[in-house]
């Protein structure tokens, strides 16, 4: 077993799901997280190529 592996083992053991949920669930939330920070930071981005 590699880290991520023991990782998510002892996450659904904490839980009381599956390894393949609390994966689902990873995914789910990084795939938000990235909405979120894109979402954010492209005005920023934008102004600062405008403005150079």
């Amino acid at each position: 077993m590699n880290k991520n592996e023991v990782a998510l083992s002892s996450y659904s053991r904490e839980l009381g799901v599956t390894r393949e949920c609390v994966r689902q669930l990873e995914a789910a939330v990084l795939g938000k997280l990235r909405r979120a920070f894109k979402k954010h930071l492209c005005p920023i981005e934008t102004e600062l190529l405008a403005a150079a």
